[in-house]
């Protein structure tokens, strides 16, 4: 297994090296959240167990979750070594009857107290567990929450939910976009032009209220268009700023 592991490490630096600026975890589809602390040798007893059975469709007696949790703290020990963040799949999953409970971001509490040192990027809005992902963003330094796929999915929870981050959560903490479309370009861009919408019907109504002034709301949309993408993936993008 440590072979293993040290192969995985020298592919992910070499796609840093080609450009990658993230892991991306989609786990939720297939097991829930609660990721436990195994020790090496129970992942290692199933991991020999596969590596003995290669070529037969035997299964490991009894469950495989001790090598899963494991390899997932190995991924984030390797994310923090090279300095990428990792991007998690968190509320609701494409298709129908899905189990959504598994997928709430607030199981992933003690991966993120114990992981102090590797940048989480949290998506979907954890939707539709929305409490609980603005409390994960307000208490632990090392979480940032992510719009992507929600403003399709509930504008009018993200409207509300625009205004509650605003209210609770460090502004540079938020990121407006992601599209998490695939290839379609053209379902990105209106992807995109729905969540400045969205966006605008919130930042007008804290204005309304005079929660906010217009050149607070300006500088609002700004870090969450723009400048917290590019600084927490460390794009070279700021020549572009003006």
């Amino acid at each position: 297994m440590d072979e293993y592991l040290a192969g995985c490490f020298e592919i992910f630096k070499a796609y840093k090296r080609f450009g990658a600026v993230a892991f991306k975890d989609q786990t939720a589809y297939r097991r829930r959240l609660n990721y436990g602390n195994p020790t090496k040798g129970d992942a290692e007893k199933i991991f020999n167990f596969y590596l003995s059975n290669q070529r037969t469709a035997e299964q490991f007696p009894g469950s495989r979750q001790a090598l899963d949790d494991y390899l997932f703290h190995e991924l984030l020990r390797m994310a923090r070594e090279i300095d990428l963040p990792v991007q998690l799949h968190t509320g609701l999953l494409a298709g129908t009857r899905q189990d959504v409970s598994g997928a709430n971001a607030i199981l992933l509490a003690p991966i993120l107290e114990q992981h102090r040192d590797v940048r989480f990027d949290l998506f979907h809005a954890n939707w539709p567990y929305g409490g609980e992902w603005l409390f994960l963003g307000k208490n632990y330094p090392n979480v940032y929450l992510n719009f992507c796929w929600a403003n399709i999915i509930d504008p009018l929870y993200c409207q509300n939910l625009f205004q509650q981050a605003i209210s609770c959560v460090p502004a540079g903490k938020i990121f407006l976009f992601g599209a998490d479309l695939g290839g379609y370009a053209t379902h990105a861009w209106a992807h995109a032009q729905m969540a400045r919408e969205n966006l605008a019907i919130a930042l007008s109504n804290l204005v309304e209220i005079d929660y906010l002034s217009t050149d607070e709301a300006k500088d609002i949309a700004i870090l969450w268009c723009y400048e917290n993408p590019v600084n927490f993936f460390n794009l070279d993008l700021h020549e572009f700023s003006s």
